[in-house]
């Protein structure tokens, strides 16, 4: 849960019990390099978890992990691919509700001009 002592992020992944799936290992094996060479794209690739979601949430669980339990450049780092994550997760939650609502056209762009 959350610490009492800030808001929750608005995804906030331990309040929602689907991101609640964790690694086989309790901190995956990807994370033994340097901080300055972890990229999601990199874990996902490396990562031998059949589906996507799980990937996902075991590499969210493995920064949370990181940030919680250690110290300098690993938990610094940990913490900004953790922010980094939740931000574009939700620009895209809410390029997908405009999209709905008709307020958002489809564009390989979007994305590009988003900073992501």
């Amino acid at each position: 849960m959350s610490d009492s002592s800030h808001p929750p992020h608005l995804l906030d992944f331990h309040l929602f019990p689907e991101f609640q799936f964790m690694c086989k290992h309790k901190l995956h094996k990807y994370f033994d390099r340097k901080p300055s060479d972890w990229k999601v794209v990199g874990f996902l690739d490396e990562c031998d978890i059949e589906s996507f979601d799980q990937k996902i949430s075991c590499y969210i669980s493995c920064l949370e992990v990181l940030v919680k339990n250690e110290k300098e450049l690993r938990k610094e780092r940990a913490q900004l691919l953790l922010d980094r994550f939740r931000k574009a997760s939700v620009i895209i939650l809410l390029l997908e509700i405009l999209m709905k609502v008709g307020g958002v056209m489809r564009s390989p762009e979007l994305l590009h001009h988003s900073g992501f």
